[in-house]
């Protein structure tokens, strides 16, 4: 059966979810109101049917995807929850599980029907590169929303906050390891032994300098969301009973570089120096 599935707010991981739903026969929605003209551009670009307002989508919608920073989650849910939505609702945003439960509290207190999400891996242009997991009481309808596209959706639990307990779990190390090692550098360099450091690592990690060249620019022109991120992966940690200051620092770390958003020919001496910085 054909649905029409709605995308509150469609960035880039937020347009190839679209698509891969599209690719599976479904009708995408996004609501343009208050959005700007790179948002216009984007959605309009993938073909995905702009139904105006927030409150026209989740009237219209029997699915509504959630796909923001970390730190908007609990606000766009608020909204949908405010438009009378009964249908469901997906949360694919980087949170605790503490606050996947937050959220859902609202979405069901509304009378809508919350599924917990995680997409792990890049913006889904391939196939076998994006998985989406999914939780809670329902959850399992969700893959074949996917079936036949480019991202690779799986049902984890029927309980609410699995999905992004691995999403923190993975992004932890993902994220977080990318972060120690720009902040190791960053430090060699303070020290004036950048190039002796370089040379051990390549002893004992061959190849590191490529992979860190390559991830440190990538990772820079997402900070500013990455922050968010790493705060939501230390209340995870604290919640578990586990050591969370490890990714206070990694939040640190990505707001020292929140000026390179949507900057190109970004070089990696200019992230380190711009780690280097005193925070504002």
């Amino acid at each position: 059966m054909t649905e029409n599935i709605g995308f509150v707010h469609p960035g880039q991981m937020g347009v190839t979810v679209a698509a891969a739903v599209m690719a599976a026969g479904h009708t995408a929605h996004w609501a343009s109101e208050g959005r700007s003209p790179a948002s216009a551009d984007r959605a309009n670009g993938a073909g995905i049917v702009d139904s105006g307002s927030l409150n026209n989508l989740c009237n219209h919608c029997t699915t509504v995807f959630s796909i923001c920073p970390p730190d908007k989650a609990t606000d766009v849910a608020r909204s949908v929850a405010e438009t009378g939505f009964k249908g469901v609702f997906v949360d694919c945003n980087a949170v605790s599980p503490a606050t996947a439960h937050v959220t859902a509290q609202t979405i069901t207190e509304a009378g809508g029907r919350f599924i917990d999400a995680g997409i792990i891996g890049p913006p889904a242009v391939k196939a076998g590169i994006t998985r989406l997991y999914v939780s809670g009481e329902g959850a399992d309808q969700i893959p074949p929303l996917f079936q036949n596209s480019l991202i690779d959706s799986r049902f984890v639990s029927d309980q609410v906050g699995a999905a992004s307990a691995l999403k923190m779990a993975y992004a932890g190390w993902s994220k977080g390891s990318t972060a120690l090692l720009m902040t190791q550098v960053a430090l060699a360099r303070a020290e004036g032994v950048e190039s002796a450091f370089f040379d051990e690592m390549e002893l004992s990690l061959p190849g590191i300098r490529e992979k860190l060249a390559s991830g440190s620019v990538r990772s820079a022109t997402k900070a500013w969301r990455f922050v968010g991120e790493m705060n939501e992966i230390t209340q995870s940690l604290d919640d578990a009973g586990l050591p969370g200051a490890w990714f206070a620092g990694a939040a640190d770390t990505y707001s020292r570089l929140a000026d390179f958003k949507d900057q190109t020919g970004i070089a990696q001496s200019d992230i380190i120096e711009a780690l280097l910085k005193k925070p504002k």
